[in-house]
């Protein structure tokens, strides 16, 4: 009761002292979520019984022996990582939180020394248990071929699993790229209930999902459509928990429909389902005081490096690298004019791409060694859409962190660039920031596609064009395009982009051979999609820089693209000519 206290406590005085972020609802859910660990921890341990009864109401009833005190320490612990570290917005705060709590835990041992057992000496003691329980939970998960157990993934799946299995609505928050909406797909695909693959989750229900992507479209008819959508599907079935997948839910508060004022009396009574919702930034202190929060902090260099050397196949000669690479990524992000233009998902993409290198060095009985022109592809790719000083500068501090000399190694022209991304069946889309939409002109006129491998759709900003009936005929249309090797151009249709966030996020499916991807509007569905579909979409640079969204930004390789791109020296030099008898009129 007293570690609660000060849980309680600690969290308001973090919180500026408001009172309202914490409530009697975190007490009910830590005493819920504490028989689960108890049970299902100990089971994970190989202890088949633990000697745990209930009554009717839900009562415990624990022996404190010397048996049981291992389980009742982890449950604990468990309880409160979940319940309050989780929501705690910056490293330094959770280290404060844990020192709080051994502090506390001290003071009790003082007073009753039958308390020893709990054994809370350090805050570094307190994390590296909460980091080994965590494990041993995430550990029985098949991630799949190149996912890499970070920090942020780890303590995704683990909140995701605990929430879900205890039908707690849970409210993932952090930046785009943190491994948000990759837990839920792994999560899904390893619950599956009495077939799942390890014998731990064979005791657990199966998950089945509900998905709505919320957008400034979102109507609170289409939010409570499925919560009810998913209260159907879960009659009479026991052995399987539905889950509601709110996904950007941050997107649906610029909606001027208000539709998240229905999610209170959906998050007060679930009626038997569960429900996760994925923001990029915080909601109101109403809605999240009846969920559990995680809060993702900043990614650190240490965690750079454990998802890099996961995602790599041959560590053994790249490994400093890897170090070098994640410092440098981590310094350029910290400092780029822009926050958040370049994400997470930029320093994976420049992963992959060596990666993908390393392997092919390899299968031609090469060492695996990082070259300067490698670096300089990887670098260009990945960080482009600013302006060529900021490139400059980014190219700098990869190569100085790399211990590289960037003078030997020639630069790609901006259509070498273009042409590489869509040569690639597994690249990002693309984005090309230009003005006055040159962009697609210059497109065709430079070759990089074709009229009969490409299809061009314009969007624009009338009221009744962005109405659900308009959009809905637009996703009709993508659909049908999807199932073709053609490239979409897509140009001022920001009213679509959030029903293609999988799409562009590459969230893939594959079934009997075939590549399946989820669209969402009003009710998510899997469409097929062919494996050289592409998508560019044409953005003003100024749009790009001040107007859209980050975490619609981050899920493509951007380049800036003008008519400049396509000169010659010679063209050059008559430009400017022209521009220097310009400047003489106008004196």
């Amino acid at each position: 009761t007293e570690l609660l206290c000060q849980s309680q406590v600690f969290v308001r005085e973090v919180n500026s002292g408001e009172r309202s972020v914490v409530s009697m609802r975190d007490i009910s859910r830590a005493a819920r979520v504490f028989k689960w660990f108890l049970t299902y921890y100990s089971k994970l341990r190989g202890v088949a019984s633990i000697g745990v009864s209930s009554d009717k109401d839900a009562a415990m009833r624990i022996a404190i022996t010397a048996e049981m005190q291992p389980h009742l320490r982890s449950a604990v612990i468990l309880t409160l990582g979940y319940c309050y570290h989780s929501r705690l917005t910056r490293v330094d705060q959770r280290w404060g939180y844990r020192h709080r709590i051994c502090d506390t835990w001290k003071k009790m041992r003082t007073e009753n020394p039958a308390m020893e057992w709990l054994k809370l000496d350090s805050a570094t003691e307190l994390e590296d248990m909460l980091i080994k329980t965590q494990n041993d939970f995430v550990s029985q998960m098949d991630l799949g071929e190149g996912i890499a157990l970070n920090e942020a993934l780890r303590e995704n799946l683990f909140m995701l699993l605990v929430s879900i299995m205890n039908q707690i609505p849970i409210l993932l928050i952090g930046k785009p790229g943190c491994s948000k909406s990759l837990a839920m797909n792994v999560l899904q695909s390893n619950l599956n209930g009495d077939v799942s693959s390890k014998e731990f989750f064979k005791s657990m229900p199966a998950v089945d999902v509900v998905a709505y992507q919320c957008s400034p479209l979102s109507t609170p008819e289409a939010i409570i459509n499925a919560f009810n959508s998913a209260r159907q599907s879960n009659i009479g079935n026991k052995r399987t928990i539905v889950c509601v997948l709110l996904d950007e839910v941050g997107l649906a508060e610029e909606s001027p429909h208000l539709p998240l004022k229905v999610l209170h009396r959906e998050l007060d009574d679930l009626g038997g389902i569960a429900c996760v919702s994925i923001s990029n930034w915080a909601l109101d202190a109403a809605k999240m005081s009846r969920c559990v929060t995680l809060y993702r902090p900043k990614p650190v260099v240490a965690d750079l490096c454990i998802t890099a050397e996961g995602m790599v196949a041959s560590t053994g000669n790249v490994k400093g690298y890897l170090r070098s690479l994640s410092e440098a990524f981590f310094e350029i992000y910290s400092v780029q004019r822009k926050a958040d233009f370049w994400g997470m998902r930029e320093f994976y993409s420049s992963v992959r791409v060596i990666n993908s290198e390393l392997k092919a060095q390899v299968a031609e009985g090469k060492p695996a060694s990082l070259e300067p022109q490698l670096l300089m592809k990887t670098v260009q790719r990945n960080f482009g859409g600013r302006p060529l000083q900021e490139m400059e500068n980014c190219i700098q501090g990869f190569f100085e962190r790399m211990g590289m000399s960037y003078d030997t190694a020639p630069r790609y022209s901006m259509t070498d660039l273009i042409r590489q991304n869509l040569e690639e069946p597994d690249a990002r889309h693309l984005m090309l920031l230009t003005k006055n939409n040159a962009a697609l002109r210059l497109l065709f006129e430079s070759g990089l596609r074709d009229h009969t491998k490409a299809e061009v759709m314009f969007g624009s900003t009338f009221p009744n064009d962005q109405s659900d009936v308009f959009v809905a005929m637009n996703l009709q249309r993508i659909k049908s395009f999807m199932q073709q090797p053609i490239s979409l151009v897509m140009v001022h249709c920001d009213s679509l982009y959030e029903s293609l966030y999988d799409l562009l996020n590459q969230h893939y499916m594959e079934y009997a051979g075939r590549r399946y991807v989820r669209i969402a509007h009003s009710k998510a569905k899997q469409c097929p999609i062919h494996k050289r579909f592409r998508v560019i979409v044409i953005t003003e640079i100024n749009d790009a820089y001040f107007r859209l969204a980050p975490p619609l930004l981050n899920r493509f390789e951007k380049q800036i693209f003008l008519r400049k791109d396509l000169m010659e020296r010679g063209d050059e030099t008559l430009l400017n000519k022209l521009g220097k008898f310009w400047d003489s009129l106008n004196e």
